[in-house]
């Protein structure tokens, strides 16, 4: 048979966030599936992106040449925001909070134009504040694909259990509104509150969109198995993360420093502020050896005045190479205040070779063996234990610190995580390809 000409498959991601630079957990995800379903499978790759604080339509210019092109989300406006918190009053089913702050019809007619302009064959959404948007798309014949990463009211629920729950709720949307507002959202009753109805809705509204969308990707089995057995189907799949193993398992020759400890993370996010909390306040006390924690990641000014007294704790903000810092250390410390899905930032150290100490939820989606490949304990004195215990023994060190390498290169490359997307039919595009030109 003569062959015919192959039509490219395209795919359409809708984003909270443009994918560069690659300084963040969330854009560091989205930028290594894009690459993956282009290279791996075909795809032509379309991006329809909001802006985070500091993002302006010139960083378009710097994102990655795997993707065809980027289509800018029009701004949500305050009036927009508020028009959508009053029509929500009178509605039955509440949409989480979230989803009004992202909302707009200006937004739902543009990405109905660009789906059919381009003709999409996959579309996936990026995380639950956007799932409304498939009003835009929800006649359109393409495989539709919520990536909730993980199940946020779980998250929400784990932070208002907390004793640890100090940090700002306002998260990214704080950035947009008054240091005013932000107090006033944060006092302790009104977070409560805000949280409690915040749960109560996604609750609901993830099983809507489990629903309403074809495929639901998360990044661990446990959430996976979770709503598939809630909603008894088989709709959600795991697509779980990786990491650059070459580039984290790259052999960094630094001088250790003697009883230095390292903790990860940006201390914008409330998790992270809240676990730092915690690790000074419950876990330094109790360890025996004198340590210096290593705290690195972007900090705030506030933050590093919070703990100006303690002499033992060094801030080092946003660096070039984490690679660099956290060799530097004998052991990646990284217990978790709350949260829900995988941490890559846990991943990123066991790649480099370094014993981990975490919790339950730090370990969490992770298909790993404690005391092999890192140490999970819950109790703050069995962590300080564990510290001094390790600080003591090098041949421990060394030993966990491979075999945790081991595992990562073994389990959470990303070249083998691309190969998960075959489970959500994204093959069968690919396979049509092939098909035409057989």
């Amino acid at each position: 048979m003569p062959k015919t000409e192959v039509n490219v498959k395209k795919l359409l991601f809708i984003t909270t966030r443009l994918c560069s630079p690659v300084n963040s957990g969330r854009r560091y995800s989205l930028y290594h599936c894009m690459r993956g379903l282009s290279l791996v499978y075909g795809y032509e790759i379309y991006q329809y992106s909001f802006f985070e604080k500091g993002q302006t339509i010139s960083d378009i210019n710097n994102q990655p040449d795997f993707v065809n092109m980027i289509f800018p989300a029009k701004k949500v406006h305050l009036l927009d925001k508020a028009k959508n918190v009053i029509r929500d009053i009178f509605r039955k089913n509440k949409l989480p909070l979230q989803c009004l702050l992202y909302y707009s019809k200006s937004n739902v007619k543009e990405i109905a134009k660009i789906v059919e302009r381009i003709k999409c064959d996959v579309i996936i959404v990026d995380m639950v504040r956007l799932a409304p948007y498939i009003e835009a798309f929800s006649g359109f014949p393409a495989l539709k694909i919520i990536d909730l990463n993980d199940l946020l009211s779980k998250r929400y629920k784990r932070q208002l259990e907390s004793s640890y729950s100090n940090a700002d709720i306002s998260g990214n949307y704080g950035n947009e509104t008054t240091s005013v507002f932000k107090k006033i959202i944060n006092l302790s009753f009104l977070k409560k509150i805000i949280l409690k109805s915040e749960i109560k809705r996604l609750e609901k509204y993830e099983r809507k969109c489990y629903s309403i969308y074809d495929k639901t990707i998360f990044v661990s089995d446990k959430e996976t198995s979770y709503l598939n057995n809630l909603m008894s189907d088989n709709k959600a799949h795991t697509v779980t993360l990786g990491i650059d193993y070459d580039y984290y398992s790259e052999n960094i020759e630094v001088m250790k420093k003697e009883n230095y400890i390292s903790f990860l993370g940006n201390l914008n996010v409330a998790a992270n502020i809240d676990s730092l909390e915690m690790i000074v306040k419950d876990i330094l006390p109790e360890i025996q050896t004198s340590v210096t924690l290593k705290v690195i990641g972007e900090s705030s000014n506030q933050i590093r005045s919070k703990y100006k007294m303690y002499t033992n704790i060094i801030f080092t903000g946003r660096v070039d190479d984490l690679r660099v810092e956290i060799c530097e250390t004998a052991l990646f410390l990284s217990p978790i205040a709350y949260g829900s899905g995988i941490k890559t930032k846990i991943l990123e150290a066991m790649a480099m070779g370094k014993a981990v100490v975490t919790n339950s939820v730090g370990a969490e989606g992770l298909a790993i063996e404690n005391g092999k490949h890192l140490f999970v304990y819950d109790n703050f004195k069995d962590i300080a234990k564990c510290v001094d215990s390790l600080l003591k023994d090098e041949i421990t060190l060394k030993t966990i610190g491979e075999q945790a390498k081991a595992v990562v290169k073994e389990k959470y490359q990303w070249e083998l995580i691309w190969e998960e997307f075959k489970n959500i039919g994204i093959t069968k595009f690919v396979e049509l390809m092939e098909t035409e030109v057989s």
